[in-house]
C-alpha cells in the first residue's frame, strides 16, 4: 500500500488528475478479473494507435510548413548561439533550424549527447520484454498492472485496439 501512495503521489505532482486509491470492492467494481487488496485508479490510462497519431502529426506539422526529413542518417548536431547546424552520413546536404525534434528512437540518447556536456550526457538501460498473446482472458475493461519492482513491471495485462489481451 506505502508503494501505492508513493505512486499516487507521484502521479499528482506530474498532473494527473483523478488519480485515486480505490478499496478492493470499488477496484472489483472496475474489473472482475483482479485479485486485489486496493488499486490504484488512473482513469486516464489507456491505449492509442501510434500509427495513427503520428501520421495525423505528420500531417499537422506539413500542413504548418514543418519541414520532415525522412531516410537520412545524422552525421553531427552542433548549436551555435539560437540554431542548430545539422549534417547527415548519406546526403552532402547541412541544415539550419531554430527548432529541432529529436526522433532517434533507440538512439535517441546519442544524438541528445551531442549537444550536452559530457557531465550531463544521458545513458540508456534496456530491458526486455516478452509479449504473449492469450485468448483466455477475456473483456477486461481497463489495463492490468502489478505494483512495480525496482527492476521491472512484472506481469502485467496490456489490451490492444480490438480487445486482445497480451
Amino acid at each position: 500500500i506505502d508503494k501505492l501512495k508513493t505512486i499516487l503521489s507521484r502521479s499528482i505532482n506530474n498532473g494527473l488528475k483523478g488519480v485515486e486509491i480505490l478499496s478492493r470492492n470499488k477496484s472489483l467494481n472496475i474489473e472482475k478479473n483482479i485479485n486485489c487488496k486496493k488499486t490504484l485508479w488512473i482513469p486516464s490510462t489507456g491505449i492509442i494507435d501510434s500509427h495513427l497519431i503520428m501520421s495525423k502529426l505528420e500531417n499537422l506539422s506539413l500542413s504548418k510548413d514543418v519541414s520532415i526529413i525522412y531516410n537520412l542518417e545524422l552525421n553531427t548536431i552542433k548549436k551555435s548561439k539560437d540554431l542548430y547546424t545539422i549534417d547527415f552520413v548519406n546526403d552532402n546536404i547541412s541544415i539550419t533550424s531554430e527548432y529541432i525534434i529529436n526522433c532517434g528512437g533507440l538512439w535517441a540518447h546519442e544524438i541528445a549527447n551531442q549537444l550536452l556536456s559530457n557531465n550531463n550526457n544521458y545513458d540508456i538501460e534496456y530491458y526486455k520484454g516478452d509479449y504473449f498473446k492469450t485468448s483466455q482472458v477475456k473483456n477486461l475493461n481497463c489495463l492490468i498492472y502489478p505494483v512495480p519492482k525496482d527492476i521491472s513491471l512484472g506481469i502485467h495485462a496490456v489490451l490492444n485496439l480490438n480487445g486482445e489481451v497480451f
